[in-house]
């Protein structure tokens, strides 16, 4: 518990949040499990309904938190999700594709933490380099810490969440400034 105090953020500065967007949010979400509860039946609905909640908890703790303070152990969750993701490979595959543990009824699936690790040490990366991704040595720099995840969930093969991925770090690279050129040269290579 002494962990988490150290992590909190002070209450005043949940005031600077945009509560419009959170909302939004909230309000897309629940019109999701409006949407399963007709497709589907009471059962599915309630289920999304739990996961929604422990999901609003999660964003509420998340938001409580100073990034600066959680920057300093990005790499230990970055290394241990992609330690995951190379596991994850050795498990029986399912319809073609091994990217799910089993725990009991439910499954696990590394990639979706992939997703927030990578995108966050991308970010620290990028801070490292003082946002300067345009020389050969920091895209590649940053670019590694990229690839390392998504090429593990390549070989899963998940292609969904590739993709996601792809253009979760082409956005932040776009947001860096990343040369045009590059980004259109890059698609062309593809």
């Amino acid at each position: 518990m002494k962990f988490l105090k150290v992590l909190l953020l002070d209450r005043k500065e949940l005031k600077e949040l945009d509560y419009s967007i959170l909302l939004t949010a909230i309000a897309i979400l629940f019109y999701g499990v409006f949407n399963i509860y007709t497709a589907t039946n009471v059962y599915y609905a309630r289920l999304q309904l739990i996961w929604l909640g422990l999901s609003l908890v999660t964003v509420y703790v998340i938001l409580l938190m100073d990034y600066r303070k959680v920057y300093k152990i990005v790499d230990f969750f970055y290394w241990v999700v992609v330690l995951l993701l190379v596991l994850v490979l050795f498990q029986d595959a399912v319809k073609g594709a091994s990217g799910w543990f089993s725990i009991g009824s439910r499954g696990f699936q590394p990639a979706e933490f992939a997703k927030l690790t990578t995108m966050l040490m991308v970010g620290k990366e990028l801070q490292k380099v003082d946002g300067n991704i345009n020389t050969v040595k920091n895209f590649f720099r940053v670019t590694f810490y990229a690839a390392v995840p998504v090429v593990l969930i390549l070989l899963q093969p998940d292609m969904g969440i590739t993709m996601i991925m792809f253009f979760i770090i082409l956005g932040i690279y776009y947001a860096m400034g990343l040369h045009l050129r590059v980004i259109l040269g890059g698609f062309a290579f593809i």
